[in-house]
């Protein structure tokens, strides 16, 4: 059976990604876990005919944005009953979701989902779902709001 000791949970802000922090925080309380909250925000990049451009005032000012928001979701759950740690980091959510998942060697990942169908769902993909694929990892998932 499998130990868990380091959840993951990415957040957007959402109502299911609030509920998934609270399952998360329940199940960690229960086991002695910690939460780490993981915010991935795009890269804004103006496209040209030659090429991208990012620019570099706009990224500080969005890394230091996410980081503000995703503190501030911290302190609103923070328990001293489960150590609960912010982070944000600039990607393509899914993709970071899971290397940060590895690199932590995170033992579960617990993540809201909107269950979009139909043409929203083909427009707009599911992060969750991509997630729930490539995890090296188990995955909750938790349909909130």
């Amino acid at each position: 059976m499998t130990t868990i000791r380091n959840i993951l949970v990415p957040v957007d802000f959402s109502p299911p990604a609030e509920a998934a922090l609270g399952l998360a925080l329940e199940v960690a309380e229960r086991l002695g876990a910690s939460v780490t909250l993981l915010h991935v925000y795009g890269i804004p990049a103006y496209a040209f005919p030659e090429g991208f451009v990012l620019a570099p005032d706009i990224l500080t000012k969005l890394a230091a944005g996410a980081q503000d928001a995703v503190e501030k979701l911290r302190a609103k759950y923070e328990s001293s009953r489960v150590p609960l740690r912010a982070v944000s980091a600039p990607g393509i959510p899914d993709q970071e979701i899971i290397a940060r998942a590895k690199a932590e060697s995170v033992d579960l990942i617990v993540m809201g989902t909107h269950g979009r169908t139909g043409l929203k769902h083909v427009l707009l993909g599911s992060i969750t779902e991509r997630v729930v694929r490539l995890a090296p990892c188990p995955v909750l998932t938790v349909r909130g709001g």
